[in-house]
């Protein structure tokens, strides 16, 4: 038996390469990034295409981007998205096939269209908008009414970042001492365990719902796929459906996310979170001034008329007593006259009746002043209950400067400036830092 016709295998994997070559493969193909890495600025990619119907790969391609193309190819891309080329990105590519004896089969990535990444990222938002719509619930939380003072605030965050240090700092430095009480619920804020994490950190604050006035979710900014956990759906849902109203401060200087959509209230900032929370609780205290200085002035009005009310009374009351006393006197006068020589058993009868009038009269005058007197004592009593030292004593503190002006507004302060706290008990100075 004869032995058939054979090739080495370096002259069939030069065979493969020349057919490769000569085909000269290059084609646009819409992928997903698999894996990701680099090495010595050189970028080694995975792409993967997975069945409709499950997650299993039915296509796959490992490629590179070598340092000297790295600029070029991915310039456009990081430009667009804000970030590099990463594990799950949709992709867009340009490639070119070639085949090594050795090292097989390989692409290389020659140009990315952002767009396409864009679009298919804005696709998804757009899904996931439609059905939290077709859920009803988009405008639930927004629905929820904001407490008259917010001071207990449960704070969904990473432990360690600046964002959430310095949202702190800004709420215990509040030129109005108002008594904010945050609590961490520490999450991982970016990376594919983002969106479990922070879904069970609003899941352990449910659980103590009664125990805080709002949420907060804080973040300090990120690329765009940093913070793409916040275009998740099961996120976008808890939020919509909190029972406390949810304030995000998650870091997006300009888009917005669709958990910031959902949210009751939406700001950029961690800081601008915590100036959102003094402000609030600063338009409730002014609300209070003004009602407490509004309620003075009724009481010392009230009181004044109803002093110029009893002065007066007793005015007309000693006048009419007076009067009495005149005609009764004037008549005794003329009956003593006409009667001079009538019998003096008659003359006694009406000096009786004279005497008689005239308690009654000072009895029924005694009386009415101590009724006035007592309604003096109760609108006393009313304002001693307005006073603005008992709303003290209930909690609050009224600051002024240096001059004994109350300060209303953080911003009239600078640096060095002397000011006194006054509450119920006592009072306190200090100095701006």
């Amino acid at each position: 038996m004869s032995t058939p016709q054979s090739l080495t295998l370096e002259q069939f994997c030069n065979n493969i390469r020349n057919v490769i070559s000569d085909a000269n493969l290059a084609s646009w193909v819409t992928a997903e990034v698999a894996q990701a890495q680099v090495s010595r600025g050189h970028y080694y990619i995975t792409l993967s295409q997975k069945s409709d119907t499950s997650d299993a790969p039915v296509a796959s391609l490992r490629c590179q981007i070598w340092s000297s193309n790295v600029f070029r190819v991915l310039g456009p891309l990081r430009l667009a998205t804000g970030d590099d080329i990463r594990d799950g990105m949709k992709i867009l590519a340009y490639v070119s096939v070639s085949f090594h004896p050795v090292y097989g089969m390989s692409g290389q990535i020659l140009a990315i269209d952002p767009q396409y990444t864009l679009g298919d990222m804005e696709r998804r938002r757009q899904e996931i908008l439609r059905q939290l719509a077709a859920d009803g619930v988009t405008e639930m939380n927004k629905e929820l009414p904001l407490p008259k003072v917010i001071q207990r605030v449960a704070v969904v965050s990473a432990a360690t970042a600046a964002g959430y240090g310095d949202f702190c700092d800004q709420l215990r430095s509040n030129p109005y001492a108002i008594d904010f009480r945050p609590v961490l619920f520490p999450a991982a804020m970016q990376g594919e365990s983002a969106e479990a994490s922070i879904v069970d950190a609003l899941n352990k604050i449910a659980a103590e719902v009664d125990d805080f006035d709002v949420v907060v979710i804080i973040r300090g900014g990120g690329s765009k796929m940093d913070l793409a956990c916040f275009d998740s759906y099961l996120m976008a849902s808890n939020v919509a459906q909190f029972p406390l109203p949810v304030i995000t401060g998650i870091g997006h200087e300009r888009d917005t996310s669709i958990v910031d959509i959902v949210a009751h209230t939406a700001v950029k900032t961690p800081t601008a979170v915590a100036e959102f929370l003094i402000q609030h609780d600063a338009d409730f205290l002014a609300l209070l001034d003004d009602f407490t200085a509004r309620a003075t002035r009724a009481a010392e009005a009230s009181l004044s008329a109803a002093i110029y009310g009893v002065d007066a009374l007793r005015l007309r009351l000693l006048a009419s007593a007076s009067a009495i006393l005149a005609s009764a006197r004037s008549r005794s006068d003329s009956l003593a006259l006409r009667a001079m020589s009538a019998a003096s058993e008659r003359l006694a009868r009406q000096d009786m009746t004279f005497q008689m009038l005239r308690q009654r009269l000072l009895s029924a005058a005694r009386a009415r002043l101590d009724v006035e007197a007592r309604r003096q004592e109760a609108f006393e009593r009313h304002v001693a209950a307005i006073d603005p030292r008992e709303v003290l004593r209930r909690g609050f503190s009224v600051t002024t400067d240096a001059e004994g002006n109350r300060i209303t507004n953080a911003a009239t302060l600078k640096k060095g400036d002397g000011i006194t706290t006054f509450f119920a008990d006592g009072k306190v100075s200090s100095v701006v830092s």
